[in-house]
């Protein structure tokens, strides 16, 4: 079977127009994406801002002179953040502690 130049060449083409089409679905479908996670990246932040109290109406723990500041500093902390897992605010508290 003899194949004409043309033929050749259509199957060049034929490639061509399969990888730009291929490409521009996945340039198509990035963006997509892209867009989407940068919407649920800033839908996450405000509800993280949405649920931390602000720094305007958190009080300032007092002077820690004694151990009955450090309970009253507790205190604080507990009325402003009760349902925080983290512990490093009372660890603090806890290391001050032992200095007395």
């Amino acid at each position: 079977m003899s194949t004409s130049i043309y033929q050749k060449g259509s199957v060049v083409i034929e490639v061509a127009v399969v990888v730009l089409i291929v490409g521009l679905l996945g340039f198509v479908g990035f963006t997509f994406y892209a867009n989407q996670q940068a919407q649920v990246a800033s839908t996450s932040d405000s509800a993280k801002v949405a649920s931390n109290p602000s720094t305007a109406t958190v009080a300032s723990a007092p002077n820690i002179q004694s151990t009955s500041d450090l309970n009253k500093a507790q205190t604080l902390i507990d009325q402003t953040d009760p349902e925080t897992s983290d512990t490093s605010d009372l660890g603090q508290l806890d290391s001050q502690l032992g200095g007395f």
